[in-house]
């Protein structure tokens, strides 16, 4: 099969596991029913992918390194650690919201991964907090952030932003700039008027 023809057929495969694993969960989801939803025989779906697993892992590994690409892309930028915040949840809502069945698939699913299909995963989301982290210390060291607990923070502002895959989709009429502009308002401002404080 010419590489061409052979990448789209992964693709289609793949388009199917993952909008059955995020319809039914991949624990409910057979190999004969993602070749059915494929159109192909299981003999084919096998000569593409070698298990199951191989598809849920091509599904987070995707997520993940688009995610990465994207905040390194905001890391390289010559501009203030605020910034950057904002861009990166900003990348993190617009990647969500382009790849909706897939992120639904990425929130849900981890614990289903094993062994070095694991280890793989936990190491690109270690580096995603790692990126964020780098931003909070840069931007507490400028004065810019007031934080006691960075790496709260950090799990905080990336569990804001994965618990939208399970409710923006079947909000369309709200726009990715304006979700992300809210989140990065929230952990930026809070929710308190100017000059309130309670314990």
């Amino acid at each position: 099969m010419e590489p061409n023809k052979k990448k789209e057929r992964i693709n289609h495969i793949l388009e199917a596991a993952t909008a059955l694993f995020s319809e039914k969960g991949y624990a409910n989801v057979t190999v004969q029913e993602i070749a059915d939803r494929a159109g192909l025989n299981k003999a084919t779906l096998y000569y593409h992918m070698e298990s199951k697993e191989e598809l849920l892992f091509s599904i987070f590994d995707t997520i993940c390194s688009l995610l990465i690409r994207k905040f390194r892309e905001v890391m390289k930028r010559p501009i203030s650690p605020a910034q950057k915040l904002k861009e990166v949840i900003h990348a993190y809502i617009a990647t969500l919201s382009e790849h909706p069945q897939a992120f639904r698939v990425f929130v849900s699913e981890g614990r289903e991964l094993k062994g070095e299909h694991q280890r793989h995963i936990h190491r690109e989301c270690n580096l995603m907090i790692r990126i964020v982290e780098e931003i909070l210390h840069e931007g507490a060291e400028e004065g810019i952030f007031r934080l006691s607990d960075i790496s709260t923070a950090t799990l905080a502002i990336l569990g804001m932003c994965n618990w939208a895959a399970h409710w923006l989709p079947s909000h369309q009429e709200l726009p990715v700039e304006k979700v992300s502009h809210t989140f990065y308002h929230l952990v930026t401002h809070g929710i308190l008027s100017p000059g309130l404080s309670f314990p």
